[in-house]
C-alpha cells in the first residue's frame, strides 16, 4: 500500500485533513453547501489516494535509477500523472471553496479582522495549490510520452 511512501506522501494528506479539522473548529459550518463540498472532497481524496501510490513508485524509481513499475507503460504513466494532477487540483480547489464560503459568511460567523484575513489567506493558499495541480496536469498532457513526471531530469535518454 502507501506505507513505504508515507514519509513522502503523508505530509500532504496530513495537511488536507488538518485543514479540514481547523475549518470545522473555526467556523462550525454545517449548511448544505459545506456538506456537499465535504462529500465531494471525501470522494476525490479516495479516488486520488490510490493513483498516488503508483505516482510515487514511478517517481522514486526514476530518482533512484531503478526501473519503472513493471506493469506501467509510458502512456499509462502519462495518464497517471494527469489523474494525479487533476486530483491534486480538485482537492485544493474544494478546500479553497470551503474557505471562500466561510469568508463570504464572515459577518454571520462574527469573524474579527484577523480571522477574516486568516480565512482569506487560507483560501488563496489553497487556490495556488490547486493551480499547481492544473499546471501539473497541463505539463503531463503536453510532455512527450514517457517524460511525464520526470521533467526535472536533465538527461532525456
Amino acid at each position: 500500500m502507501v506505507g513505504d511512501q508515507w514519509p513522502i506522501v503523508g505530509p500532504g494528506h496530513t495537511r488536507i485533513f488538518n485543514c479540514q479539522g481547523i475549518r470545522s473548529r473555526r467556523y462550525g459550518l454545517e449548511d448544505s453547501y459545506t456538506v456537499l463540498l465535504n462529500v465531494v472532497l471525501l470522494f476525490v481524496v479516495l479516488f486520488y489516494v490510490y493513483p498516488l501510490k503508483f505516482v510515487f513508485t514511478m517517481l522514486m524509481g526514476q530518482l533512484t535509477g531503478t526501473q519503472m513499475h513493471a506493469g506501467l507503460s509510458e502512456h499509462e504513466a502519462s495518464v497517471l500523472m494527469r489523474i494525479y494532477g487533476a486530483g491534486f487540483a480538485a482537492v485544493f480547489l474544494l478546500v479553497s471553496l470551503m474557505y471562500a464560503h466561510a469568508y463570504k459568511l464572515r459577518r454571520e460567523l462574527d469573524l474579527n479582522p484577523v480571522e477574516g484575513l486568516e480565512t482569506r489567506v487560507s483560501m488563496q493558499e489553497n487556490a495556488i495549490l490547486a493551480m499547481a495541480g492544473l499546471i501539473s496536469f497541463a505539463i503531463a498532457s503536453e510532455i512527450p510520452r514517457g517524460r511525464a513526471g520526470c521533467i526535472w531530469r536533465w538527461d532525456h535518454s
